[in-house]
């Protein structure tokens, strides 16, 4: 059995008229989350925000930002969002990312579509400062 699965997901994205529309990405996860994770995203793509995703990522063979072992995205249990404006802050000179603006930016996260994560038990990122981050195993 593979460990890894792609789905198809509904999201809404901002076009260059400036308007939100339906649109489809893929993500590859973790074969036991596969469910889960469309879950997620129905429900994000059905929430009144209609929060655009213009980027997300899943499955990526890595380690942490410190090497120390393997990144949950190794086993397809992470899932990143919008990473340009959901910035990750390693340090005060070494940011992934440009911004974390919730409401003023549109691609930022905003504790509607973080608490839609944590009803289906992933934890956020933000508290440790990897606000584009969201995983199965809290790490």
């Amino acid at each position: 059995r593979n460990m890894v699965k792609t789905v198809n997901v509904k999201v809404w994205q901002i076009n260059s008229n400036g308007q939100k529309t339906a649109s489809t990405i893929s993500l590859t996860v973790n074969s036991a989350l596969a469910d889960t994770v469309t879950k997620v995203f129905d429900e994000i793509y059905q929430n009144d925000l209609q929060f655009p995703i213009k980027s997300a990522s899943g499955y990526y063979y890595r380690t942490t930002a410190n090497g120390s072992r393997l990144s949950e995205h190794a086993y397809g249990t992470a899932i990143d969002i919008n990473p340009d404006e959901n910035y990750c802050v390693y340090s005060a000179d070494n940011i992934v990312g440009n911004c974390y603006e919730p409401y003023q930016n549109p691609y930022s996260l905003t504790p509607e579509i973080i608490n839609i994560f944590r009803k289906y038990n992933f934890s956020w990122g933000g508290s440790f400062g990897d606000y584009m981050h969201f995983s199965y195993f809290g790490t």
